[in-house]
């Protein structure tokens, strides 16, 4: 077969550490949440004879092939020379959430009408070009296993595993930092006033006001990165913060394994916005206290979780937890391991979301042999 008449797929992302196609490497990928789908992404497509490569190791070939689809996360600063290089722009994409990626949010509707399909959170589907095919974006496990920590007894009560960020992340060892967090705030303060997708509830505060309650409370842990910098936080909350010691997680499952309940808050309320939080909780037999996505029941059994949003305070929230005898709390952990291991998981998984591009890719390519190919308008 000549090299050059299969296809070549770029994946088109701005995140450095991705770059030089070290995402596909699945040692380094399992470090970052939901990377270890482009690993076997690219193990599908090597056994399929197809060629894969990230956005910036096509554009420096010599000679680029002629059959390439690209796949981008969001918008980079490599998408426009990767499709004005003949890349068929095919896949659009995004697991951040609206708070954080908001200048890709806003323009949502202008950069999706470039791509074919666009695999968005549900809450996003209303904003996608008429022309681009729209699919809900599901969270890509690659694992649906419960681990096996320590038992009921021997578990200690309630931890948190989260990174000290915000919507305002700047990076701190740059010049001018009030400057540059600043215009974030008066971005965001103008997005918010003129587009009624950012009219939703940050979440960022709440996990610091969950961090400040439980920090006295017997038997909480913080765990993550990012806490030895204050950022957006007030001064009495760095205070509390500071005396919990917050230190690296090197294995996420095995310290969720260690505890009865996670505090598992999203980064925003936003319609179908659900990420790895709650499902590393089932999986490690840890019970999360979850808010995020208003429709979170729609993905996942509400028997399996402990929703914050029925309780008024985390004094009430804290009360119930402690009265939960361990015949109740099995009640939980059996609905999640039912669950996981149920046909309605099957989206929420990586396979299920390579199977959906592979067979999207497959298609475009014999459209394209079929009728010969053509470059895509620039």
């Amino acid at each position: 077969m000549n090299l050059r008449n299969i296809p070549h797929i770029v994946f088109d992302t701005a995140t450095i550490g991705f770059q030089n196609n070290r995402v596909f490497d699945p040692t380094y990928a399992a470090k970052f949440p939901g990377a270890l789908v482009w690993s076997v992404l690219s193990n599908h497509v090597t056994k399929r004879g197809w060629e894969i490569m990230t956005s910036d190791v096509f554009l420096k070939k010599p000679v680029r092939p002629s059959q390439a689809f690209c796949i981008s996360e969001m918008v980079t600063p490599f998408t426009m020379s990767v499709l004005e290089s003949g890349a068929v722009p095919l896949v659009i994409m995004s697991a951040e959430s609206p708070n954080v990626a908001c200048e890709f949010y806003h323009n949502l509707n202008m950069y999706t009408q470039l791509y074919r399909h666009a695999f968005l959170f549900s809450g996003a589907g209303e904003r996608v070009g008429f022309s681009t095919l729209f699919h809900p974006l599901y969270w890509p496990n690659t694992c649906r296993d419960v681990k096996l920590g320590l038992g009921w007894n021997e578990r200690q009560f309630l931890v948190m595993v989260a990174g000290n960020k915000h919507r305002f992340l700047i990076n701190e060892h740059k010049p001018l930092k009030s400057l540059r967090r600043l215009v974030k705030r008066l971005v965001w303060s103008y997005m918010c006033f003129t587009d009624k997708l950012f009219q939703l509830k940050d979440l960022y505060q709440e996990r610091a006001d969950a961090i400040c309650y439980f920090a006295d409370v017997s038997g909480f842990r913080l765990f993550g990165t990012g806490w030895d910098i204050q950022r957006s936080l007030n001064n009495a909350q760095w205070q509390v913060i500071q005396k919990l010691k917050p230190t690296f997680v090197e294995d996420k499952m095995d310290v969720l394994g260690r505890f009865r309940f996670a505090v598992c808050f999203e980064n925003c309320v936003f319609p179908g916005y659900v990420t790895e939080k709650i499902f590393d909780c089932f999986m490690a037999g840890c019970i999360p206290i979850y808010l995020g996505a208003p429709d979170i029941s729609d993905f996942v059994p509400a028997s399996s979780f402990i929703d914050y949003r029925h309780f008024g305070n985390y004094t009430a929230l804290e009360r119930f937890m402690r009265q939960m005898t361990e015949p109740e709390a099995f009640k939980y952990l059996k609905s999640a391991r039912e669950f996981l291991a149920s046909p309605e998981f099957e989206k929420f998984t990586a396979d299920w979301f390579v199977n959906n591009l592979m067979d999207i890719i497959g298609q475009e390519f014999d459209s394209q042999s079929k009728k010969g190919w053509c470059p895509p308008i620039k």
